[in-house]
């Protein structure tokens, strides 16, 4: 597993790959994480070459582009997919040819081995993570929030965890946030965290 935080030189030839959907309707997500791991590599890592996969978000072409990942001895390590199923559909891949993988959009959690692991947050850790990030860099935020039991009870943990309170809150009704941008745009919080499934998800970010 690679950190991007590793101040070890690397060779320029390495690569680190990402694995997102960028079309179909979940390529809002897909840019939103592209755009920070991109960030994330300038600021800790210039060393390493990304190199980014669309995936669509669908099993079939999530699975091409992980057997043809396994013939590049330049990949260090993946991030993605994003979708648990997606991630499922090539367990056995991942396993097989111990690909170091990190996949910060699946809920789940699975299962360690011999060779190779999904390190993946549990979803209070990620929580946890990000209450530490605001704390720590203290400026405003806005959160929002599916209307489901898991999603209200982290958007909760946060909302008492963080010293500074939300600019805005909402808890998502629908994907349409037509009515309450204006707010948002006016109140123009430094981060904006969604606590929701990866299409609702996608919806939002395209809308902000």
């Amino acid at each position: 597993m690679i950190g991007l935080g590793c101040k070890e030189k690397i060779p320029s030839e390495n690569k680190l790959a990402l694995v997102i959907p960028l079309s179909g309707p979940l390529a809002p997500w897909g840019e939103a994480c592209k755009q920070a791991v991109t960030l994330g590599l300038k600021e800790k890592n210039r060393a390493l070459q990304l190199v980014v996969f669309d995936n669509q978000g669908a099993l079939t072409k999530t699975k091409q582009i992980f057997e043809g990942l396994i013939n590049d001895k330049q990949i260090l390590a993946v991030i993605g997919p994003l979708k648990c199923s997606c991630l499922e559909s090539i367990l056995s891949l991942i396993k097989k040819n111990h690909i170091p993988i990190i996949s910060p959009g699946c809920f789940q959690e699975f299962p360690q081995s011999d060779g190779w692991m999904v390190p993946i947050l549990k979803t209070e850790d990620q929580a946890k993570e990000m209450a530490l990030f605001l704390n720590k860099n203290y400026f405003s935020w806005a959160i929002f929030w599916e209307n489901t039991p898991w999603s209200e009870a982290l958007s909760q943990y946060l909302r008492e965890t963080v010293h500074i309170k939300p600019d805005f809150s909402y808890s998502l009704n629908s994907y349409d946030i037509s009515s309450i941008l204006p707010t948002l745009k006016r109140k123009k919080p430094k981060a904006i965290v969604c606590i929701t499934t990866p299409v609702t998800g996608a919806f939002i970010i395209s809308q902000i």
